[in-house]
């Protein structure tokens, strides 16, 4: 069930263990229904910063920002640790319309610290997002 129509976690939804975000809020606040781990992190920011208690279309809103801004951060992450020769490479995957996955998967195998790189990105843009309360 999507969180915009159904904002409060539930225990039975949890299937098994999911790719754990870095400093992920509790395993029963998590929508383990999401198989993208951005979406799942921003799901987890909101949760901490108190925002689940609005109207589900803000939450939906909010969170789709979020996701927008955590692509960009993770494709930034990749194009800043690319060589010049594979950042024009990755550019061209982006305009022949790879997806995420496709990127995702050149970006390993050319950056072999990639995801230590965007873990340390993501706990950037929580501390940032989050403020205090990180």
């Amino acid at each position: 069930m999507d969180q915009a129509t159904n904002p409060q976690p539930q225990a039975a939804q949890v299937a098994g263990p999911a790719t754990p975000a870095p400093e992920a809020a509790p395993a029963e606040n998590q929508d383990t229904n999401s198989a993208n781990p951005l979406e799942q992190y921003a799901q987890n920011l909101l949760i901490e910063r108190g925002a689940m208690g609005i109207e589900p279309e803000l939450v939906a809103g909010m969170k789709a920002d979020i996701m927008d801004r955590l692509e960009l951060l993770t494709t930034q992450v990749m194009l800043m640790a690319l060589n010049e020769a594979d950042a024009v490479e990755f550019e061209r995957m982006v305009d022949n319309g790879a997806t995420a996955a496709q990127l995702q998967d050149f970006a390993a195998a050319k950056i072999p610290d990639l995801s230590q790189r965007i873990t340390e990105a993501l706990i950037r843009f929580r501390q940032a997002y989050l403020g205090s309360a990180a």
